[in-house]
């Protein structure tokens, strides 16, 4: 008597049993961090080189320690591939990265503000930032208002300060709006143009902590 033969089951990766709704969001988590170490979870197989290639992966990929501001050489094949996928996945960083070179160097401003607003309304912090910044340069002190309040929403005011001045360090700032007069406070309460602290004193006025930013800032114009 022949003994049946039932078909094996096929063998299910680990991956497979977890919803790509879930890993793809784990992913893009990585991508924020480190776009060198999503990079390296591509080559790990197969599922997650072809989960890694979705457009939201490369919408929320960080450009930081990867991409500088500026390039002084040609990119290599791979990166440019990389950042011309991130273009087209509409990556906020490169609204912000294009919008920074705007209005700094190329005296773009409406265009920049555009760009900057976009990126700020996906989520960008250092873009919505920049935006109080502008409107401060403008003279418009409505910006006072708004450091106040994404400060007060949780955004440390004082990191996103520090990240601009080193990424102004990396370009030739020629825009003629950080050579002019500086916001001060009528109060004419006592600042210091650093931090100390971890953070803005809680006891600052809105105005000074805004000019306190302002000053720091122009601070790196080459005009």
């Amino acid at each position: 008597m022949r003994m049946r033969r039932y078909p094996r089951k096929k063998k299910v990766s680990y991956l497979q049993t977890i919803p790509r709704d879930l890993t793809m969001h784990i992913l893009s988590r990585v991508a924020a961090s480190s776009a060198a170490d999503i990079s390296s979870i591509k080559q790990s197989c197969k599922e997650l080189s072809e989960i890694a290639e979705d457009s939201y992966i490369y919408r929320h990929a960080s450009l930081d320690k990867f991409f500088p501001i500026v390039e002084w050489s040609p990119l290599c094949e791979k990166k440019q591939k990389f950042l011309n996928k991130c273009k087209e996945s509409s990556n906020p960083e490169i609204w912000y990265r294009e919008a920074l070179l705007d209005f700094f160097t190329k005296k773009n401003y409406a265009l920049a503000l555009r760009k900057f607003t976009m990126a700020s309304e996906a989520g960008h912090v250092q873009a919505l930032y920049l935006c109080c910044i502008l409107m401060l340069l403008s003279g418009n002190k409505r910006g006072i208002g708004m450091i106040a309040k994404i400060k007060k929403d949780g955004i440390r005011v004082r990191l996103c300060c520090k990240k601009l001045i080193e990424e102004l360090r990396q370009i030739w700032v020629l825009n003629p709006l950080l050579s002019q007069s500086r916001l001060l406070c009528s109060k004419h309460h006592r600042r210091t143009n650093n931090w100390s602290r971890e953070d803005d004193d809680e006891d600052d006025c809105a105005t000074c902590v805004a000019a306190r930013h302002i000053e720091l800032i122009c601070a790196c114009s080459h005009i």
